[in-house]
């Protein structure tokens, strides 16, 4: 008996959401809905959510639409991440939609300066 398709969304979201470190508020925002709405989208409650939130959602949560439909497994498992990286990683999430837009323009910026830049290109 396959499982109920609501049921694997609404558990993968939370599962990803929460591995992540992702609040309902800050996916709400990213999203450009309301946070109750959100909660109704990992919940069950919304069956029909549109394909470019469905989207959007999967870019958030670091995954595939097929993957929170479960139509696809988790194959890759994300890359290793170097330990300052890691760290800038884990201050970006704690930022606001509002926050993170301002954090990646001023990174932008900061490679636009030759002191600033690696040799590498990385």
């Amino acid at each position: 008996m396959n499982p109920n398709p609501y049921e694997t969304f609404r558990s993968r979201m939370k599962e990803r959401r929460t591995i992540l470190n992702i609040t309902l508020t800050e996916i709400a925002e990213a999203l450009d809905i309301t946070q109750p709405t959100a909660q109704r989208y990992e919940s069950g409650e919304i069956k029909n959510i549109p394909y470019d939130k469905l989207a959007m959602l999967a870019e958030i949560l670091q995954c595939s639409p097929p993957y929170l439909l479960g139509w696809e497994s988790m194959t890759n498992p994300p890359p290793e991440i170097p330990g300052e990286e890691e760290r800038m990683l884990q201050y970006f999430r704690k930022l606001n939609a509002k926050g993170k837009k301002e954090a990646a323009r001023q990174l932008e910026n900061l490679t636009l300066i030759a002191k600033y830049r690696s040799s590498s290109g990385h």
